[in-house]
């Protein structure tokens, strides 16, 4: 009877050593797990921000859409895509970067102002292409995506096989035909 009690305590205590060593590795587990999510998120956050960008205004208030957003490399170097919403209007925000990016060296080349605006600007070698959309009331959602551009296609080229206004003497037509 003895030999049956000492094997009895001894599964118990076996069951009670397993059961506490699983509820210690599952909590350090969840901390590991808890301390990951927390520095994937603050890499995140480093991996794009609104300050790796030097050359081009930025918006009071402007939130940064990390979610929405890629900036690789830096200063006015950058290349990508930035995504923000800030709180002025797509009217103030397009009139906002139509007057600011010759400041900081861009010439613009395009621009629509429509219920989806856009405006395209060179510099150097260098080519931005802005989009303004209405974000709520009275918000906007700005995105601008900025390359390198081709050293081979001067401003004023045409783009698959399209006249540009250059070659065609403003008109964007090759021949053009009066209007009757």
């Amino acid at each position: 009877m003895k030999k049956l009690f000492d094997k009895n305590i001894l599964q118990a205590n076996v069951i009670i050593v397993l059961l506490m060593a699983m509820v210690v590795s599952g909590c350090s587990l969840n901390n590991s797990r808890s301390s990951l999510d927390k520095e994937l998120e603050e890499f995140e956050q480093q991996k794009v921000s609104l300050d790796l960008v030097n050359d081009i205004p930025i918006p009071d208030g402007a939130k940064l859409d990390i979610a929405d957003s890629l900036i690789l490399g830096r200063g006015d170097r950058w290349t990508g895509r930035i995504s923000m919403n800030t709180a002025i209007s797509p009217v103030r925000a397009f009139a906002v970067f139509q007057s600011q990016m010759p400041s900081y060296g861009w010439q613009t080349v395009l621009s629509v102002q429509d219920r989806t605006s856009s405006i395209v600007f060179i510099r150097g070698d260098r080519i931005a292409t802005l989009s303004i959309q209405p974000l709520g009331l009275r918000g906007s959602r700005i995105i601008m995506v900025a390359s390198l551009r081709p050293a081979d296609v001067p401003v004023g080229a045409s783009f698959n096989g399209a006249p540009s206004a250059a070659s065609t003497n403003g008109s964007g037509f090759n021949n053009p035909v009066p209007l009757q």
